[in-house]
């Protein structure tokens, strides 16, 4: 969270850092405004496209 806005850190292939907004898309769903990801929030866990990450 940043002054209100979720906001996402990625590093591209390049190795360069990437910072953008995402924005919601469903209930547990956000993505980036030109729909290129999708991430889901769930019940301790995260999924990204079609990789879901729990937490330890």
């Amino acid at each position: 969270m940043k002054d209100g806005e979720l906001w996402a850190k990625a590093i591209d292939d390049e190795g360069d850092d990437l910072t953008f907004r995402l924005y919601p898309t469903g209930e547990n769903e956000f993505g980036r405004k030109r729909g290129l990801l999708k991430l889901t929030f769930g019940e301790g866990c995260l999924s990204i496209d079609d990789v879901t990450c729990r937490k330890l």
